[in-house]
């Protein structure tokens, strides 16, 4: 029996149909490096796992001088894969159950000033046609005003916005539907777009240019949103982070 077989990777990446592309690859990834590592152990297959190799390969990983945020996502997909494992009788006891790893208190997001934030808004060149300067407000006032990940923002269609409600249905992690509120300057900023920009037809994207990278992998996603709204990259994530900051008040535009 192959390597291949033994370890059943490939049956273990279809098993994670809820899961984003995202996060498939990497736990795949990440249970083939774990695979690679105990196989210098003289470890065959994964029956051989024992508690102890997960903990020397957590060590292993610390040492290497990896964030303690890279080390916990490579953790829970060993765990995730031999729970799945276990669940499906290939093994008869999970040797992650009771392996802790590095606590990690997290860093708080940055965000920007109100200075900042009046810059984005103001910030409309010459050389751009008003249609262009409508469409990057209505971008940043999306981004802030609804706290939206990149990737919910460019999946949003012209009627994912219910104005009267005051709600914006967006498709998040694992291709959950969530619903989230939308402020009135968003809305009036998405209103003001309209039939102003060159449109997508048969795509009915609400944003021109955002549908292209609908199903692009993040770096790019996150470039050209960034391009749009007229930001650097950390700004654009800062900005993903501002409502958060803002308290979830009542703003008149982006003023805070």
């Amino acid at each position: 029996m192959s390597r291949a077989d033994q370890w059943n990777l490939d049956g273990f990446v279809v098993s994670l149909t809820a899961a984003s592309p995202n996060t498939v690859s990497a736990y795949q990834r990440d249970v083939r490096l774990f695979v690679e590592w105990v196989d210098r152990h003289g470890v065959q297959a994964p029956t051989q796992v024992t508690k102890q190799h997960i903990r020397s390969y957590v060590a292993f990983l610390t040492t290497s001088k990896l964030a303690r945020r890279s080390i916990s996502r490579k953790k829970a997909a060993l765990a995730r894969y031999f729970g799945w494992l276990s669940r499906n009788r290939k093994v008869k006891v999970d040797p992650t159950v009771g392996v802790k790893t590095p606590s990690d208190k997290g860093r708080l997001p940055k965000v920007l000033t109100a200075e900042q934030l009046r810059a984005l808004l103001e910030h409309h060149p010459q050389e751009h046609p008003r249609w262009r300067h409508l469409r990057d407000d209505a971008v940043v006032e999306m981004l802030y005003g609804s706290g939206l990940r990149v990737s919910e923002l460019c999946s949003l269609d012209v009627d994912s916005i219910d104005a009267r409600r005051g709600i914006v249905r967006v498709m998040g992690k694992g291709s959950k539907e969530r619903q989230v509120p939308v402020s009135k300057p968003a809305v009036d900023a998405v209103r003001g777009v309209g039939p102003a920009g060159p449109q997508c037809g048969a795509v009915h994207a609400m944003f021109e240019g955002l549908h292209e990278t609908r199903s692009a992998q993040r770096p790019r996603r996150h470039r050209l949103a960034a391009h749009m709204a007229g930001l650097a990259l950390p700004r654009l994530r800062q900005l993903q982070h501002q409502s958060c900051a803002a308290g979830g008040r009542e703003r008149d535009g982006l003023a805070v």
